[in-house]
């Protein structure tokens, strides 16, 4: 994949960075974009010491023009956009739904459906003149599931799905796979923050308290990883802490590999 361009959103931490991490030590141009400036270039910079080209752009997803700097800037440097890895977003803070606010619902929505929707938008405009491209959409198994605490994040990530199946439709005739992968619990500082340090909620991924369940985390690096084999259409391999695999989802467009097993293994 020594030609691939791969455009990565909110690549600073976590997940995106294992994300981006993972394509550039398999010989892809890389473009890594997030809101703190030093960071994204030292990441760069980082990235290039792999062997790779690297470049950060500076993007805040809520923000149309950023995005399609973003995406063009992309094509400017690298000269195509073969993958984009739709990233950035936003846990939020958890709590019962009535005591959500406006503001709230609007930190969540502004990065994980509006960002969704500006990103798809300007990447899909220039895949379809190339004539080929793949889209991923970081969602969660909350997407599919509700959580207790968890209604504005959880209604996103239902957006997000919503995208993915909508726009893989539309461009599949194209040549452009839109896929979406849902991780459950991933060890990451956004999930700590969210869980507020409680280690059982960090185990959940639809808060149904009426099963006893065995708690399994994925890394960070690991679902990278599954983003890696989705896009190159290979065969999904999730690897637990435990040792334990799991494979699911092939040559698929409009697909969520889902991982639910993540909290119920025994």
């Amino acid at each position: 994949m020594s030609e691939r361009v791969v455009m990565v959103t909110g690549a600073l931490a976590g997940i995106g960075r294992a994300t981006a991490t993972a394509f550039a030590r398999q010989g892809a141009a890389v473009v890594v974009s997030g809101r703190r400036d030093e960071e994204g270039k030292a990441f760069a910079a980082e990235l290039r010491e792999l062997g790779a080209d690297a470049e950060y752009i500076r993007a805040d997803v809520s923000i149309e023009d950023d995005v399609r700097a973003l995406v063009d800037g992309t094509v400017k440097t690298f000269g195509q956009l073969d993958v984009a890895v739709n990233n950035a977003g936003f846990t939020g803070s958890r709590g019962p739904l009535v005591s959500q606010t406006l503001e709230a619902y609007n930190a969540v929505f502004d990065i994980n459906v509006r960002g969704m929707f500006f990103s798809l938008k300007h990447e899909l405009r220039v895949m379809t003149e190339q004539g080929f491209g793949s889209i991923i959409n970081l969602s969660s198994t909350f997407g599919e599931r509700g959580g207790p605490g968890a209604a504005l994040y959880s209604a996103s990530k239902h957006a997000v799905n919503g995208f993915t199946r909508s726009a893989a439709l539309e461009v599949a005739a194209r040549g452009i796979r839109v896929n979406a992968v849902a991780p459950g619990p991933v060890a990451t500082g956004g999930l700590d923050r969210f869980a507020g340090g409680d280690r059982a909620l960090r185990g959940t991924t639809g808060g149904n308290p009426i099963h006893d369940r065995k708690t399994h985390f994925l890394f960070p690096i690991e679902v990278g990883a599954a983003h890696r084999e989705t896009i190159h259409g290979g065969v999904v391999e999730w690897r637990h802490i435990d040792g334990r695999n799991d494979v699911f989802g092939e040559h698929a467009s409009g697909c969520l590999a889902q991982r639910y097993g993540v909290t119920t293994l025994n």
